[in-house]
């Protein structure tokens, strides 16, 4: 280990902070400086901290969204990809809007919403957008469908080295955000209506 010798003193100026005291240091004969401002150099370090805190949130946000498992056909789409055509589908898109905007209210009342219609309308577009919204805004959330969803839960009664029904459970209720797709398109057994309730 090579000894610090930071016996000199200079003063210096910072043109932003003004006069400081900066002190000559050597390691060795291999480095020689001079320090810098200690402000500008806390400031550069909590810079730095903060972009590393930046990547980290962006990191878990793709992870988030990632985790979300949108179908492919509406990755990365928003309400504004949405066309409304007709005043079912205006009042639809508004409540998906408030959905997200008072996401931590709704989430805090418990509330949830049923999108209802004929095919082709929307529906799984806006549980999409608001599915990829929620997560966005650093929630956990799932687009999944009825039928994906039954045969999860159904995957962990035969034993096997996939998650148990308690677990497939719990990783639903610790979401902030379930969608559930496709509502009526399952086989309608007394079964799936258990499961599914």
């Amino acid at each position: 280990m090579t000894a610090i010798d930071a016996k000199e003193h200079q003063d210096k100026i910072c043109e932003k902070h003004g006069k400081y005291v900066s002190q000559h240091i050597q390691l060795g004969k291999v480095c020689d400086f001079w320090s810098r401002c200690s402000e500008c150099e806390a400031g550069k370090k909590r810079e730095e901290e903060a972009a590393w805190k930046r990547q980290q949130r962006e990191e878990w946000i793709v992870r988030l969204v990632k985790d979300a498992q949108i179908p492919v056909r509406f990755q990365g789409k928003t309400f504004s990809d949405y066309i409304a055509t007709n005043e079912s589908q205006r009042r639809a898109l508004s409540a998906a809007t408030d959905c997200c905007e008072r996401f931590t209210d709704h989430l805090a009342a418990g509330r949830c919403m049923v999108f209802s219609g004929r095919p082709g309308t929307g529906k799984t577009m806006l549980g999409c957008c608001i599915a990829q919204s929620i997560a966005r805004s650093g929630h956990a959330a799932l687009y999944i469908t009825v039928t994906e969803l039954v045969r999860w839960l159904r995957s962990s009664w035969g034993g096997a080295a996939g998650d148990s029904e308690s677990t497939v459970l719990r990783k639903l209720a610790d979401l902030a955000l379930l969608v559930v797709d496709e509502v009526g398109v399952q086989f309608g057994s007394d079964a799936e209506l258990a499961q599914l309730t």
